[in-house]
């Protein structure tokens, strides 16, 4: 009897012990959870000296950001500016070609670097005719930038992870440059947009609808073929769309630019970079299904490649924190007859355009001209163009 009870007492505290174990499993799961899901819309830190600033140049701390090459926007609390070529550099300062700003500048004010070069409607940005728009969806009215133009073939243009309409400005020259209406579209839980029941991301899950909602829009207004650009988690929207939705028909031609191919993937990245084990992983996905209901293993492009049909144009970076570069190569190796790969190995996240617009508006170009029909008419306005803009930017 007394053996009976020992037993009875050890069986109990291992029950115990697996529920403590998967009470604290689910904890973690929901704290990560929270880090993914939750939109979060918070000034960035301003961590940038200025140490001086003339008409046409600032120097600014030596920083791995400062330092790189291209073309980046300087954000600050009353202000934005866009900043060019490096043009000298100490051990501890960078001066870099001032191009432009929207407010003055003075030593000792704090600022931070930015991929958004661009901080307004592309009229204001590059004096391209637009107008601001809402597009019915079934969260409500959302923003919208529509930049009209003389082609039947329209690009939607899809912004990234807790990022804006602005996220995919830099394109807007090149894509209007070959005569194509752009739209740039916020989707739920944005800043100006609708929020969802939950208020939480769903990785696309539920945020392709109204991707689905601006292509409604653009046959509206006499789309006869869809460019679709996809930047970071706008990728996993575009692709989304284009598994489910009926209107995906009339796409043409997609365009990526460090996009989510695999969320899994994404999860397995972002764990073995603060070196927390596999459990931590299946914990999370498990308390996302809870969450908002996606199995986020249902999204794997390369796993599911041999469904792709339609050509696209894949834009990765070397230096990504987000997503795990070899995605996209794997994705490129699966699907060569549709994939065109360009890898930018100094680049960070989504900032391919930023560290070389003019090869990223050349292979854009040469892209867009071979696929959509009729823009090989248009095409010769577009280097001319974006040239101007990089000029005057």
């Amino acid at each position: 009897m007394r053996r009976k009870r020992r037993l009875r007492t050890a069986a109990w505290a291992l029950v115990a012990a697996v529920l403590v174990s998967a009470s604290g499993l689910l904890a973690i799961g929901w704290y990560f959870t929270d880090q993914l899901l939750t939109p979060n819309h918070a000034a960035p830190t301003y961590n940038l000296l200025v140490h001086n600033v003339t008409p046409a140049s600032i120097e600014l701390d030596r920083t791995s950001d400062t330092i790189r090459r291209g073309i980046w926007g300087l954000e600050w609390a009353g202000g934005h500016a866009i900043v060019g070529e490096v043009t000298a550099t100490s051990e501890t300062t960078v001066t870099r070609v001032l191009r432009r700003t929207t407010a003055p500048m003075r030593p000792g004010l704090r600022v931070v670097v930015s991929s958004q070069v661009y901080w307004s409607d592309p009229e204001q940005s590059f004096g391209i005719m637009s107008r601001a728009i809402k597009i019915p969806s079934d969260t409500g009215l959302l923003p919208a930038w529509y930049v009209p133009g003389p082609s039947r073939a329209f690009a939607i243009v899809v912004h990234g992870y807790n990022a804006s309409m602005t996220d995919g400005e830099r394109l807007v020259p090149a894509l209007a440059g070959l005569g194509l209406p752009v739209v740039l579209i916020d989707y739920r839980n944005d800043v100006d947009a609708p929020a969802s029941a939950d208020r939480l991301w769903h990785l696309g899950d539920t945020e392709w609808r109204d991707l689905e909602s601006a292509t409604r829009w653009v046959l509206s207004q006499g789309a006869e073929q869809i460019v679709l650009v996809g930047i970071s988690m706008g990728g996993a929207l575009v692709e989304m769309f284009i598994q489910r939705s009926s209107l995906a028909k009339r796409v043409v031609a997609v365009v990526l630019d460090s996009p989510v191919l695999d969320w899994d993937a994404v999860l397995r990245f972002q764990a073995a970079r603060r070196h927390l084990p596999g459990i931590v992983v299946a914990s999370t996905e498990t308390v996302i299904r809870l969450r908002i209901g996606f199995d986020v293993s249902t999204y794997n492009l390369v796993r599911d490649a041999a469904a792709m049909d339609l050509p696209t144009l894949l834009y990765q970076d070397g230096q990504d924190a987000l997503v795990p570069p070899g995605v996209a190569a794997e994705l490129a190796t699966a699907r060569p007859d549709l994939v065109e790969y360009h890898f930018f190995s100094d680049a960070g996240h989504a900032e391919e355009w930023n560290v070389d617009p003019s090869l990223y508006d050349e292979t854009l170009h040469s892209f867009l001209v071979a696929k959509v029909s009729g823009s090989s008419a248009l095409g010769s306005r577009l280097l001319a163009s974006c040239a101007l803009v990089l000029t005057n930017s």
